[in-house]
């Protein structure tokens, strides 16, 4: 799928006149209509898309983030121990920011 550009967007709600007819035809959500007719707005009442930028999707930080031999220990503990991941954390003193995307949970067992 390929992303619709801003100017194509404004355009597109100048000659509709509507946030919804706008979305419903360029296939994208209300609030991004609304978000950017917001920012593409001037003080004269008129819309301008020279400033307009997309910015970045992409995530810059990952707090979760484990060091190499964290996760090591991590799995390590949890094929002994069979413990859930805030045991684990508990055990092995990791810091608040090691949350459970990487500490995996421990297995259901058949007794």
């Amino acid at each position: 799928m390929q992303r619709i550009k801003i100017k194509d967007i404004i355009f597109s709600y100048r000659v509709t006149g509507s946030v919804s007819k706008t979305a419903q035809e360029l296939g994208v959500s209300r609030w991004t209509v609304q978000r950017l007719i917001k920012r593409a707005r001037t003080g004269y009442g008129t819309f301008s898309t020279r400033n307009l930028k997309r910015g970045s999707t992409r995530p810059h930080l990952i707090f979760t983030k484990l060091k190499g031999q964290e996760k090591v220990d991590i799995l390590n503990l949890a094929n002994i121990t069979h413990l859930g991941a805030r045991k684990l954390k508990l055990l092995l003193n990791l810091d608040s920011s090691s949350n459970h995307p990487q500490i995996p949970q421990a297995k259901q067992h058949d007794q």
